[in-house]
């Protein structure tokens, strides 16, 4: 039974070897000598199988380590995306403001100073230095050379056409004309104003002009004399005199009228102008002026009544004119009567 193995175990090996023979013959190209039908050996007789190039394989590239993976962070809230700004518009220029223009500043108030007692008197010193003081207020000083008291509204004939150049006891400069109160408004409304003067003040007298004194007064005379030829006036007399400084007391009160009675006065138009009188009492060094009365001009004097003794110290009230209340102590104010003013001049 063994024996049978081997013999099919050689066999089967002997032609597996004619196999491999006859295939290496067939690769054979015939060069070679040959012997048909003659065994040769398979190791000798046969040339090794000619080697075929095969494609060569893809190089394997290694993958990539496995990188780990990050921890995962907590979800961030998804961003809205702020809106673009806008561009600010570029500032325009403020459009330059047209200045206003300042209105020029109105003209000087014109005023005439004149008096009675002449061009060296205290009195008319006082009133320029007073009205000088006031702002926009030009004084222009034009006055009789020499004591002209109780002339009224008397003028000269001929009227005169000069005047000689001076000052006041302070040294304002002035023009003293040789004439009358009268004469010297006209001088200065003919030869010195180009335009009429907004107002003419005459005094300070040294003396009272209230009741029947006002139509022989040089002071109002002059006053007068300006009104009829259209320019407002204000007299100004100071009672009798006893102690120098007395001379003083009615400028207050004038200074006052004309600061809340300026605007009137300037305003005025028409062909005879107002007058007003203003008279204080000099007390003697008794008591002190009582205050301001408006009143009216006495038409006579009581007899028996001393017209030169004021009574600072009365205490009477409830006067009827302007020399009752004068002489208990009020200085007074009175309008002239337009009768007076037009009354013609004296010569």
């Amino acid at each position: 039974m063994n024996l049978s193995k081997r013999v099919i175990q050689f066999l089967a090996l002997a032609v597996v070897a004619a196999l491999l023979s006859a295939a290496c013959g067939n690769d054979d190209d015939g060069s070679g000598d040959s012997s048909v039908g003659q065994p040769t050996q398979a190791a000798e007789s046969t040339e090794a199988p000619r080697e075929t190039a095969t494609p060569e394989a893809p190089a394997v590239t290694e993958a990539p380590a496995p990188t780990e993976a990050p921890e995962p962070t907590p979800e961030a809230p998804a961003a809205t995306e702020a809106p673009a700004p806008t561009e600010a518009p570029e500032p325009t220029a403020a459009p330059t403001p047209t200045p206003t223009p300042t209105p020029p500043p109105p003209p000087p108030v014109q005023i005439l100073v004149t008096n009675d007692d002449g061009i060296d008197s205290d009195g008319i010193n006082l009133v320029v230095e007073a009205l000088i003081s006031i702002d926009n207020v030009e004084v222009t000083v034009v006055a009789p050379a020499t004591n002209q008291s109780g002339t009224s509204n008397r003028v000269s004939d001929p009227a005169p056409t000069t005047a000689t150049e001076t000052a006041t006891a302070s040294g304002y400069p002035a023009l003293a004309v040789e004439g009358t109160p009268a004469d010297s408004v006209n001088y200065a409304l003919d030869f010195v104003f180009a335009e009429p003067p907004d107002l003419v003040v005459s005094g300070s007298n040294d003396g009272q002009n209230f009741g029947p004194f006002s139509e022989i007064s040089g002071t109002v005379g002059a006053a007068r004399t300006a009104a009829r030829r259209g320019v407002p006036a204000f007299a100004i007399s100071q009672g009798g005199v006893t102690v120098d400084a007395e001379h003083e007391s009615g400028i207050p009160f004038m200074v006052e009228w004309l600061n809340e009675n300026l605007d009137d006065v300037l305003a005025f138009e028409g062909d005879v102008a107002p007058v007003w009188s203003l008279n204080t009492p000099s007390c003697g060094g008794v008591g002190e002026v009582r205050g301001l009365i408006h009143t009216i001009i006495a038409a006579e004097f009581e007899r028996g009544v001393d017209m030169f003794a004021a009574d600072c110290s009365s205490t009477l009230e409830d006067f009827d004119n302007d020399v009752a209340a004068f002489l208990n102590g009020y200085a007074t104010m009175t309008s002239i009567p337009e009768e007076l003013i037009l009354e013609p001049p004296r010569s």
